[in-house]
């Protein structure tokens, strides 16, 4: 009896553990296909615009431009610190 030894129903387990590991990889892999490809030809067709922006850009460079900190920005708009941040020195 060797150390590699594949016979009886060890064996067969194996194979069906890799054949369900392969069958589980073709099934995410395909369904991901399938959403890019839907996603692709909703954009074509225009129905599909992707998530709308939540900040409001132009009302923070206006209070910044008007001498306004970023704390004062994010309590009077209402979003975090980090997206004023991010966006004022884009």
């Amino acid at each position: 009896m060797g150390l590699l030894s594949f016979s009886g129903l060890g064996f067969v387990r194996l194979n069906i553990h890799i054949g369900c590991k392969i069958g589980a990889f073709e099934h995410y892999y395909c369904f991901k296909r399938n959403v890019d490809d839907g996603i692709r030809n909703g954009k074509k067709v225009g129905k599909y615009k992707g998530r709308q922006a939540a900040i409001n850009s132009a009302s923070m460079v206006k209070l910044k431009s008007a001498g306004i900190s970023a704390t004062e920005i994010t309590n009077q708009l209402g979003n975090s610190i980090s997206s004023v941040y991010r966006l004022l020195v884009a």
